[in-house]
């Protein structure tokens, strides 16, 4: 069942990949489906998708971000609070799912708020970046907090503590 899952979730991956290029692409429906298909039959991808992990999760959580940035920046009018709301969210449960959404996402964010301000008051703009970056903290905070009150001190993602438990264990390479 998780399993069956895992491959559902994966398949949404592949339908929002369709969603990006024809987002990026109007006019290529060539294009979009072969985004697809490229997405659907990467080795390693699907076999990932049959696996029971949080990497197809956090490879939807991404893609779904991808696609919201994307569109944000083909519309050329001010976001709305809701479009604001529904990145802020999946910038926030991406945080609190994979940290390979850290290195991709938040820098990603960040630039597609700062390039897509054109046109708009700064005030504007700055309401939405706190509407984004506000609700995404505020989503990960209380597992931030957890994480330093159980690892101690900053250490929010458990790193020190992951380091301190595979010590000695075989490692690929040995």
């Amino acid at each position: 069942v998780l399993r069956l899952f895992s491959v559902l979730l994966g398949g949404g991956v592949v339908g929002l990949a369709f969603l990006i290029s024809r987002t990026i692409f109007p006019h290529s429906q060539a294009l979009a489906y072969g985004t697809m298909a490229f997405v659907a039959f990467v080795p390693m991808h699907t076999a990932m998708m049959a696996s029971v992990n949080n990497d197809v999760l956090a490879e939807l959580i991404i893609a779904v971000t991808l696609f919201l940035l994307v569109r944000r920046l083909r519309r050329r009018e001010r976001p709305s609070l809701q479009s604001d709301l529904l990145l802020g969210l999946f910038l926030g449960l991406g945080l609190l799912t994979k940290f390979t959404v850290y290195v991709l996402v938040l820098p990603l964010t960040a630039l597609t708020l700062w390039w897509g301000r054109h046109g708009q008051e700064r005030l504007a703009w700055a309401r939405s970046a706190a509407v984004v970056f506000g609700l995404a903290l505020f989503l990960v905070l209380p597992w931030y907090s957890r994480n330093a009150v159980l690892y101690g001190g900053l250490d929010i993602l458990g790193l020190a503590r992951h380091d301190q438990v595979v010590v000695g264990q075989p490692r690929t390479a040995d």
